[in-house]
């Protein structure tokens, strides 16, 4: 029992209990077994999309960083969100969400890992050491969001703006490169401005 109290004090909470120094029923085992999952849920998983989410986020970024030293976040949102929401209805948006990142979850490749920030942002965080450059990336995000959606009958096309920063251990903490990555995707949506595009 003392090892489910340490577990749940350091926030780990991908664990089971098989046995117990305690007499404990089955049924009792099998119900805090149920517990721990659904508290884990509601800690590291959006309730919307069932992605990973901001907590699970930095808990990943600090496992991370204990033994990569190449990690880069793309993070971006959905242009015009608003308009969609207004005109669509927010239950559409709610809709378009879930399945912008459940499209994503199919095609990214394991080393890609997506999370949901709030709203209608997403971070997708990349540890892997292959000399692949951001634009690179950034346009493959651009080209997997391209298909229209279907969303309640409706076909919503989805254009994102995206920006990306490098984590080094050295010089900067977590927050500071979400921050870079924010301030990247606002360029782009600047430029988005500048040539007339939509992009609230």
């Amino acid at each position: 029992m003392s090892t489910l109290f340490s577990n749940i004090e350091q926030g780990n909470l991908s664990f089971r209990i098989e046995k117990s120094n305690f007499y404990l029923s089955r049924p009792c085992i099998n119900q805090l077994n149920r517990m721990i999952q659904t508290l884990n849920k509601k800690i590291y998983y959006d309730n919307l999309t069932q992605l990973p989410n901001r907590v699970a986020l930095l808990k990943h970024l600090d496992e991370l960083s204990e033994h990569s030293d190449d990690i880069s976040i793309y993070l971006f949102d959905i242009d015009g969100f608003k308009s969609i929401n207004d005109n669509y209805g927010h239950h559409a948006g709610d809709e378009l969400l879930f399945a912008v990142g459940k499209r994503l979850n199919e095609v990214l490749p394991k080393h890609l890992k997506l999370f949901r920030m709030a709203g209608d942002e997403f971070i997708i965080v990349s540890s892997n050491p292959q000399n692949i450059d951001s634009t690179t990336h950034k346009s493959k995000l651009h080209a997997i969001l391209e298909e229209p959606f279907n969303i309640d009958g409706n076909t919503i096309q989805v254009n994102i703006s995206v920006g990306s920063a490098k984590y080094d251990k050295t010089s900067q903490d977590f927050f500071t490169i979400i921050k870079q990555a924010d301030t990247d995707m606002y360029t782009e949506k600047m430029t988005k401005k500048k040539d007339g595009d939509r992009y609230d």
